[in-house]
């Protein structure tokens, strides 16, 4: 007798497995049967489908991606792991189909816009950076300059690329002759930063910066310097004179030497291609005080020269000697209109007038002359007494 009141109602995993129990308890051949079959069925489909799975390497714009795919055919697989191939584009692959551990390269194309000297042109590129896109132009010979860098990279969406190729100009700089120099640059300024060449902030540049780069053009470059230099230098103070009535007008005498004395100067110097062309003074500072000389000037009035005889005479000789320049020192050793040595002007008391002839008046020269020719006659002064016709 069946108690229907402990009988329960399949939850779970129970309630899943339950119709297996019924199968497994049931006495039917044909329905063991017909499970065995479908059973099998599921078995050989899943196994079919694990050989129809692919691992394979696909590499996006040189970037490996390891992936599996169900896909026999290359563009099928490709498009499967989410991206698209346009004609543009570029596929290598060992075959039209894909087999386990084949690599598979995807090269997508970009469009940019390259700009060469001012003529521009669109182009579709698969190069993923600026330099593999210039490598594939014949129009960029090297030390072109190329914006942006040339390690930047091309994205998918495009890019704008300009190229300035070298020129040639002469280049003058720091005062050094013009020699040819190479460099990229649409403007002088943009010729001299790409050859290296750095302006200092005073510094000049004819043609200027601004100006357009044209082959053959001499480019000046001016150097300009300021720096400041400490100089020590020797200096005096004016002297000081007493007056003495006992001396002749004119004599000195030194009663007390002076002494200079030193200051440091600082000086602003300016220096053009390295030669200096203005040294501004500046501060003053004062290490050594100067000593100022003590000197006697005497007062005592010079005696008055006699009166001239054969002036005429004389004049035509100092014509002859200094041109009639009464006060002519030429640093020959001689002066004065008629030429004295120093030792005859002293020696005959040329003193007593000046100490040196060039200082004296003509009549004093020629009072003094008096006595050297009644001393030594007319042949003191041989060659133009001769030629005047005095001996």
């Amino acid at each position: 007798m069946v108690d229907d009141s402990r009988t329960e109602t399949p939850t779970g995993a129970k309630g899943v497995l339950a119709p297996l129990h019924r199968i497994h308890r049931s006495r039917s051949t044909m329905l063991r049967l017909s499970v065995a079959g479908m059973l099998s069925t599921l078995v050989v489909g899943g196994v079919a489908a694990l050989e129809q799975r692919t691992a394979f390497t696909l590499e996006v714009d040189g970037a490996p991606i390891e992936l599996v795919t169900f896909k026999s055919d290359v563009r099928a697989a490709i498009e499967g792991a989410g991206y698209s191939v346009d004609e543009r584009d570029v596929v290598v692959a060992p075959g039209d189909r894909i087999d386990d551990g084949d690599t598979v390269t995807l090269l997508r194309a970009r469009p940019v816009t390259v700009e060469v000297d001012g003529s521009s042109d669109q182009v579709w590129t698969t190069a993923t950076t600026v330099a593999e896109l210039i490598a594939e132009r014949d129009d960029v010979p090297p030390r072109s300059y190329v914006s942006p860098r040339i390690d930047a990279e091309v994205p998918l969406d495009g890019a704008e690329i300009s190229v300035v190729t070298p020129r040639e100009l002469l280049l003058s700089d720091n005062g050094a002759p013009a020699a040819p120099l190479s460099s990229p640059g649409d403007t002088v300024g943009e010729y001299l930063e790409r050859a290296g060449i750095t302006l200092g902030p005073l510094d000049t540049v004819d043609p200027p910066a601004d100006a357009p780069a044209t082959p053959g053009t001499e480019v000046t470059v001016t150097r300009v310097t300021t720096g400041e230099e400490t100089v020590v230098e020797p200096f005096d103070v004016p002297e000081q004179t007493t007056d003495d009535p006992e001396a002749t007008e004119g004599e000195r005498t030194v009663v007390e030497p002076g002494a200079p004395g030193e200051r440091e100067v600082r000086y602003t110097v300016t220096r053009v291609n390295g030669v200096e062309t203005e040294r501004a003074r500046g501060e003053e500072k004062v290490l050594t005080e100067p000593r100022a000389a003590v000197v006697r000037v005497g007062t005592k009035p010079r005696p008055s020269a006699p009166a001239v005889s054969n002036g005429g005479v004389w004049d035509s000789i100092a014509q002859c000697e200094s041109n009639g320049n009464w006060s002519i020192n030429t640093g020959n050793g001689y002066s004065g209109g008629l030429q004295f040595a120093p030792s005859t002007w002293t020696g005959h008391g040329g003193g007593q007038y000046a100490p040196s002839a060039h200082l004296a008046t003509r009549e004093q020269q020629i009072a003094i002359a008096e006595k050297v020719r009644a001393s030594q006659g007319w042949g003191a002064w041989p060659a133009c007494t001769s030629k005047l016709g005095l001996r």
